[in-house]
């Protein structure tokens, strides 16, 4: 999958997020910003990339920024970085210490070569607590 069409995708989605939240049809939404209901599920499905004049018109309708609608978008190591960010944010430091350790855990085992990856049917000790 290209950047594009993951962009087009992540842009979608965010759009198809939010109105549900505001607990909006396809339907209602299309009728908001003036354009036909198969036009906006293609948007939501990210078959459809939208002007950017149209993108700030839907987040305006939304009631969000537009920054909303691409902060999900990014692909680079960064905008990563900035998702697991706002993940970890909510949490307490001891669940965030936790979490941290998982990644760990999962960078070295991808970082392992093949041979040295525990098999799925062994079983490793779960380790618990801090």
């Amino acid at each position: 999958m290209s950047d594009i069409d993951q962009l087009a995708r992540s842009i979608g989605s965010a759009i198809a997020a939010r109105r549900k939240e505001l607990d909006m049809t396809q339907e209602q939404l299309s009728e908001l910003i003036q354009i036909e209901q198969p036009s906006l599920s293609r948007i939501e499905r990210g078959t459809l990339v939208p002007s950017i004049e149209r993108l700030a018109g839907i987040a305006e309708t939304l009631r969000c920024r537009l920054a909303d609608l691409l902060s999900t978008a990014g692909t680079a190591p960064l905008d990563r970085a900035i998702r697991i960010q706002e993940k970890l944010s909510p949490l307490s430091p001891v669940q965030q210490e936790l979490i941290e350790r998982i990644i760990d855990d999962a960078v070295a085992l991808l970082d392992a070569p093949a041979s040295r990856r525990p098999s799925r049917s062994g079983s490793r000790p779960v380790r618990k607590g801090p």
